[in-house]
């Protein structure tokens, strides 16, 4: 009987253990997903600040072909005023 009581107190202690470990596990689990999940947001204002930045490029870009476009013709009207 008393080996009994005796098997039966590691089966509880090792079921603890089982349990705390588990738990653990869940919270470290939990923890990933935190943490995925932040750099997962992290990364969409990445994006979103890139995507800003293509769009202020590309106005960028526009604004100067504009501003060529028009000192080209600026230079064409003197030159024809010249001659």
């Amino acid at each position: 009987f008393l080996r009994w009581t005796k098997v039966d107190a590691e089966f509880e202690a090792q079921d603890e253990a089982a349990k705390t470990a588990y738990q653990r596990i869940g919270q470290l689990v939990k923890g990933a997903s935190t943490i995925s999940e932040a750099m997962h947001a992290t990364f969409q204002g990445a994006v979103g600040q890139c995507e800003v930045y293509e769009a202020d490029v590309a106005e960028l870009s526009d604004a100067m072909a504009t501003a060529h476009s028009e000192i080209l013709q600026q230079l064409n009207d003197t030159a024809g005023t010249i001659r």
